[in-house]
């Protein structure tokens, strides 16, 4: 990789399980929260949730790679790439459409994409429900999606980034590593 190039990987999110990313809006008088669609209907993860999770988790990675000292060239290559209160982040992660795997309902045909579970608040000291707690979320199936992950060539204020070989092969590890946490 020359160190001007664009650098761009593909970010395989594996959901084994029921999952979902809500918009933050119900439906009235039926689901509290339903699950983000994307132009084509399939649920999506934005961008940003996976930043977020990403982030996080290459903090975590880089704390063990610096041997739990604070500050350490692991640590610091996290910040860089994600940013602080200071400086913008340095990687982007596209929207990632989930394919959801079919499923079989109990009576035979091809289950939906996402269904209704329901939720309700105990009271930790009747240990029944609690009044106006009982709530209804979408959630998708197990599946796949893809998220194109870019190390940034420039940032917002169009200032030029540059990235050697090494760091490239440094920052790659250090996401393949959160991306496993």
């Amino acid at each position: 990789m020359s160190e001007h190039s664009a650098a761009t990987f593909t970010l395989r999110l594996a959901l084994t399980s029921d999952w979902g990313v809500a918009t933050g809006a119900g439906v009235a008088g039926g689901v509290d929260a339903v699950v983000e669609r994307g132009e084509d209907g399939r649920p999506i993860i934005r961008g940003t949730v996976i930043t977020g999770i990403m982030r996080e988790q290459a903090l975590n990675a880089a704390h063990a790679l610096d041997g739990g000292r604070r500050g350490g060239p692991w640590a610091r290559l996290a910040t860089a790439l994600f940013g602080d209160a200071t400086r913008p982040r340095l990687v982007a992660f596209s929207d990632a459409p989930v394919s959801v795997t079919p499923a079989t309902a109990p009576d035979g045909r091809p289950s939906p994409a996402t269904h209704e579970v329901v939720g309700v608040s105990i009271d930790a000291e009747t240990g029944t429900a609690k009044d106006d707690f009982l709530r209804f979320l979408e959630r998708a199936g197990s599946g796949v999606g893809e998220s194109a992950v870019t190390l940034l060539t420039e940032t917002l204020d169009r200032t030029p980034v540059t990235w050697s070989p090494r760091q490239y092969a440094d920052a790659r590890l250090l996401l393949a590593l959160a991306a496993q946490l």
